[in-house]
């Protein structure tokens, strides 16, 4: 397929790319992080495939594909220069904003309301737990799984509810583990690895839709509040010009190209559409991950 690379995420990301877009000027190539599809492998690339043609054709230059394997290469990548779009989860979008300057410049909302929101759920495959009572009763003889450190839904939320139920993850549980994402916390709980585990409802959804799972393979112990949805975000110094074709771009396909748009969305409702960002959006996350913060390194 024409113009996909992949970071690793133990690389330092110094030379990612022939082309070198350098600051502020106009890039001679936009490049878009993504991360890898964790089922439909094929299809979902052919569809990533029809939203670089589309972005091509918005923003009139060429447009690459990089897979980027984790929020922090993600961040890295939009930091020095290597990529200039992705998306980045709610609390990764906050540290990103913090150390970086990353901006959001688009999120998935639905048609009629603009909001957008996704769960955080707790879930286990043991017969012994039925609620978070269970869990904090047993907690020291079991093993816990949070998703990436820099995950909304898979650590910053179900840290927040543990703690709330007078549960604390470093001192009550026999072992806390953090996986790459949420498959890998969903595999690890189906298998045995970890008896309780946070993951979004995205992927559960998707794992259940694609008939890999069914309903009775886990139980829920826990579901969220609505979260505040993803941000597509840009490198901070992306020439103005060029961040406005691209929250255009963005917009615009719910619209212009709504198979694509379908495509490459997260989720499989056709009312859920993309807007532009507003900083307001996030501000109780931001509030969160300071509160976070400050739990676990007391600054």
């Amino acid at each position: 397929m024409k113009g996909v690379y992949i970071f690793c995420v133990c690389l330092v990301m110094v030379s990612c790319t022939d082309v070198e877009n350098s600051g502020s000027q106009v890039p001679q190539v936009f490049r878009y992080g993504y991360r890898p599809p964790d089922v439909d492998v094929g299809e979902k690339m052919a569809e990533l495939d029809g939203f670089r043609q589309y972005l091509e054709k918005k923003l009139e230059m060429p447009v690459e594909l990089y897979e980027i394997l984790g929020y922090a290469p993600a961040i890295e990548a939009l930091r020095a220069n290597k990529i200039e779009m992705t998306t980045l989860g709610s609390f990764a979008f906050v540290i990103a904003e913090e150390k970086a300057g990353i901006e959001p410049i688009a999120y998935r909302g639905h048609k009629d309301t603009g909001k957008g929101s996704y769960f955080s759920l707790f879930i286990t495959t043991r017969k012994d737990l039925k609620t978070i009572e269970d869990v904090k009763e047993k907690a020291h003889t079991l093993k816990l799984a949070f998703g990436n450190p820099a995950s909304t839904s898979g650590h910053l939320i179900p840290r927040k509810y543990l703690k709330e139920n007078g549960i604390n993850p470093e001192t009550d549980f026999e072992e806390v583990l953090y996986c790459p994402d949420h498959t890998a916390s969903l595999m690890a709980t189906l298998s045995g690895n970890v008896d309780v585990a946070a993951v979004m409802n995205i992927t559960i959804n998707k794992f259940l839709q694609s008939g890999k799972i069914t309903e009775n393979d886990f139980v829920t112990l826990f579901q969220s509040d609505p979260i505040q949805t993803d941000a597509y975000v840009v490198r901070p110094n992306l020439p103005l010009e060029l961040k406005q074709k691209a929250i255009k771009a963005m917009v615009d396909m719910c619209q212009e190209a709504p198979e694509i748009w379908y495509g490459i969305s997260p989720v499989s409702d056709r009312d859920v559409i993309l807007f532009p960002a507003r900083q307001e959006l996030w501000n109780e996350i931001r509030e969160m991950a300071l509160l976070t913060k400050k739990e676990m390194f007391g600054k």
